[in-house]
C-alpha cells in the first residue's frame, strides 16, 4: 500500500520538479552567456574564463533545501488535508518519511539537471571562443589548458551531501510549526540566533578567528562551492591564503550540525506518531516555537546591537520595539499580562548581559595590549 502511495505522489511531484529545473537552468545559462564568459589568462600562464557564476548553485540548493521540505509537509498545515492524510491507512511516520524521501529526490534531480545543463553551457561556451583561444596560445606561447572540470564531479556529489543537512533541519523545524507563516518566520529565526549568538561570544572573548556565518544550517552549501571555484577557475586558486583555519570555520560547525540532524530525525519521527489535527492553523505554542525563540532572539538582537555600538539606547529602542513580535505570536494587540513581565524583564536582563560582556571584553583587551 505505501509503495502504490509514493509511486502516486512522485509522479504528482514531478511535474513541478521539471519546472523548477526548467527555469534554473534557464536563469544560469542566461546568467553566463550574458555575464561575459570570456578567455583571460592568468599571472600563471592559464587560460581561464571571466565568470563561471558557480555561486548560483549555492542559491538554488539553498532555496530548494528550503522550499522544497516546505510544500513536501504542508499537508500538516491545513486542516482539511491534515484530516485527510492522517486518516489514510498508513502509519504517520511512514507518510512523513515517503515525503521527505520524495522532497529530497526533487532536490537532487532540480539540482542534477540545472548543474550539468550548466556545465555543458560553460563547456560550449568555452569552446565558442576557439579562434581567440588559439591567437592567446600563440601570443602568449602557453598551453591551453582552460578550466579544470574534473571539479565538477566532487563538488556536485558534496554539495548533495551537505544539503542533506538543511534539508532535514529546514523540516523539522517547518514541522514544529501549527501553520504556514509560523514555519516560515520559526525557519528564519533558527538561522538568525546561532550567527548572533556566535558573534557576541566573538565580540564579548575577542575570538575573531570563529565565522560565526558557518554556524546555519545552510553555510556549508557556499563554503564549498566557493572552495571549489577556486580549484575549478585556475585564476583564482591561491585565494585562499595559508592562515585560513579549516577546522575552526568548517569542521566544528559541521560536526555540530552532522549532531543536530541526527538528533532532529530522531525527535521528528518520534513525535510524529503523536501527531493530530487538533492544534493545526493555530497558534504555535511548542517549545520548539515562539516560546523559547522568541525571547533568545530578542534577548540577543539587544546585546549583539549594544556590543556593536556600545550605545545602550539602541538596545532598549530594539527591546521597546520587540512587544510587537509578541503581539504578532499571539495574534492580539490584548496579549497577557506575562508577557509584558517577561519582555520588561528581557529588556533590563539584556541590557544587564551587555553590560558584562562590554566590560569582560574591554578588561580581555587591556590584557592582551
Amino acid at each position: 500500500m505505501m509503495k502504490k502511495y509514493f509511486k502516486h505522489h512522485f509522479k504528482e511531484s514531478l511535474i513541478p520538479t521539471f519546472i523548477m529545473a526548467g527555469i534554473g537552468s534557464i536563469i544560469y545559462l542566461g546568467m553566463i552567456f550574458t555575464e561575459g564568459l570570456k578567455p583571460r589568462v592568468n599571472n600563471q600562464g592559464d587560460i581561464y574564463l571571466e565568470s563561471l557564476s558557480l555561486q548560483y548553485f549555492s542559491v538554488l540548493l539553498i532555496a530548494l533545501v528550503i522550499i522544497i521540505p516546505i510544500f513536501q509537509t504542508n499537508y500538516l498545515k491545513d486542516k482539511k488535508s491534515a484530516d485527510l492524510y492522517l486518516s489514510l491507512p498508513f502509519k504517520k511516520n511512514e507518510l512523513l518519511l515517503t515525503h521527505l524521501l520524495i522532497g529530497f529526490i526533487q532536490v537532487v534531480i532540480v539540482f542534477t539537471i540545472v548543474y550539468w545543463v550548466g556545465f555543458v553551457g560553460v563547456v560550449i561556451n568555452f569552446a565558442s571562443y576557439s579562434d581567440v583561444l588559439d591567437k592567446i596560445v600563440s601570443l602568449y606561447n602557453i598551453s591551453r589548458s582552460g578550466y579544470h572540470y574534473i571539479y565538477y564531479v566532487p563538488l556536485y556529489f558534496i554539495s548533495l551531501g551537505v544539503a542533506i543537512i538543511p534539508y532535514i533541519i529546514t523540516s523539522f523545524v517547518y514541522l514544529k510549526a501549527n501553520n504556514k507563516i509560523d514555519g516560515i518566520i520559526m525557519i528564519i529565526m533558527y538561522l538568525l540566533i546561532p550567527v548572533l549568538l556566535l558573534e557576541i561570544i566573538s565580540q564579548t572573548f575577542l575570538i575573531y578567528e570563529i565565522d560565526s556565518m558557518y554556524y546555519t544550517s545552510v553555510s556549508f552549501i557556499p563554503f564549498f562551492v566557493y572552495k571549489f571555484n577556486n580549484l575549478i577557475n585556475q585564476n583564482q586558486r591561491y585565494s585562499y591564503g595559508i592562515n585560513y583555519n579549516i577546522f575552526e570555520n568548517i569542521l566544528i560547525p559541521l560536526l555540530v550540525y552532522v549532531v543536530l540532524t541526527v538528533v532532529a530525525v530522531i525527535i521528528m519521527f518520534k513525535d510524529e506518531k503523536k501527531r493530530t489535527a487538533e492544534n493545526i492553523e493555530g497558534i504555535t505554542e511548542s517549545y520548539y516555537g515562539y516560546k523559547v525563540l522568541l525571547p533568545v532572539l530578542i534577548s540577543l538582537i539587544i546585546i549583539f546591537s549594544v556590543m556593536s555600538s556600545e550605545m545602550y539606547i539602541i538596545g532598549f529602542i530594539f527591546g521597546a520595539l520587540s512587544i510587537f513580535a509578541f503581539m504578532i505570536y499571539k495574534r492580539t494587540f490584548k496579549i497577557p499580562t506575562k508577557y509584558y513581565i517577561i519582555w520588561v524583564a528581557l529588556i533590563v536582563g539584556s541590557l544587564a548581559l551587555s553590560a558584562v560582556f562590554i566590560e569582560i571584553r574591554e578588561a580581555l583587551f587591556l590584557m592582551n595590549r
